[in-house]
C-alpha cells in the first residue's frame, strides 16, 4: 500500500471519527431537548393545579397544594437543565 492511499485510508477513518462523533452529539441534544420538553409540560401542569388550589385525592390519601408547588420547581429546573444541555457544543 503506497503512502498516498495510507493517507487517504486515514483520512476516511477520520472523517467517519468525526461523523459518527457527530450523530452522537446530535442524538443527546434530541433526546435532552425532549425531556426538557416533556419536563416543561409537567412544570405548567403542576404550576395551574397549584394556582387554582385543585384537590388531588389518590385513594383516601389528599395531596396537598404545597406538594404541586414543589413539583413545579423541581420540573421547571430540569426543564431548563435540559433546555441547556440541548445548547452545549
Amino acid at each position: 500500500m503506497s503512502e498516498s492511499e495510507q493517507d487517504a485510508l486515514l483520512d476516511k477513518i477520520e472523517s467517519r471519527r468525526r461523523w459518527r462523533a457527530f450523530a452522537v452529539r446530535a442524538a443527546i441534544a434530541f433526546v435532552a431537548g425532549l425531556a426538557a420538553t416533556v419536563f416543561a409540560i409537567v412544570a405548567i401542569v403542576q404550576f395551574v393545579r397549584a394556582w387554582n388550589a385543585w384537590p388531588v385525592v389518590i385513594g383516601s390519601a389528599d395531596i396537598p397544594v404545597g406538594a404541586s408547588w414543589v413539583a413545579f420547581l423541581g420540573a421547571l429546573l430540569l426543564a431548563v437543565l435540559g433546555y441547556i444541555a440541548t445548547l452545549r457544543d
